[in-house]
């Protein structure tokens, strides 16, 4: 599955570029618990955020490419969770 621009919870670097700009468009989109947005890394080229409000802030998770291969993301060096081709 291939990531669209015009998926509403992912945004481009050319969209959204910085933690700071993520919140903005959280706020803008009400701030309620579970709101959430992706976003490519701006520190690690291929590498994704996810951006979530969570007890009224926004917590901003990396989400890693594992190999060059293989189309596994990670949260953290033991969980993987998910397989996506991108």
């Amino acid at each position: 599955m291939a990531l669209q621009e015009d998926d509403l919870w992912f945004h481009p670097a050319d969209k959204i570029s910085s933690r700071e700009e993520a919140e903005v468009r959280l706020r803008q989109n009400g701030f309620s618990e579970g709101l959430f947005l992706v976003r490519e890394s701006s520190s690690s080229e291929g590498d994704f955020v996810l951006s979530v409000v969570h007890a009224s802030k926004a917590i901003h998770y990396q989400i890693r490419r594992r190999g060059e291969e293989d189309a596994f993301f990670s949260l953290a060096e033991e969980k993987k969770v998910g397989v996506f081709i991108v």
